[in-house]
């Protein structure tokens, strides 16, 4: 859906939302675009937030019975 979040290339050097890590341009990274957060993938943040998010998203689903 519009908004969601999902794993990206970095454009451009930023911070990890997660661990305040630093992310560099061509690092893999998971975001949110509605919060513009970046969640980097070498120390776990991304991967936990991405879990997270796909829970989420199941657990909607069964309860609006898709």
């Amino acid at each position: 859906m519009k908004g969601d979040p999902y794993w990206l290339t970095a454009r451009r050097d930023g911070t990890c939302s997660g661990c305040n890590g630093k992310v560099r341009r061509g690092d893999q990274i998971f975001y949110y675009p509605s919060s513009r957060s970046v969640y980097c993938a070498a120390d776990g943040c991304g991967g936990r937030a991405s879990r997270d998010f796909d829970a989420c998203a199941f657990d909607e689903a069964m309860v609006a019975g898709w």
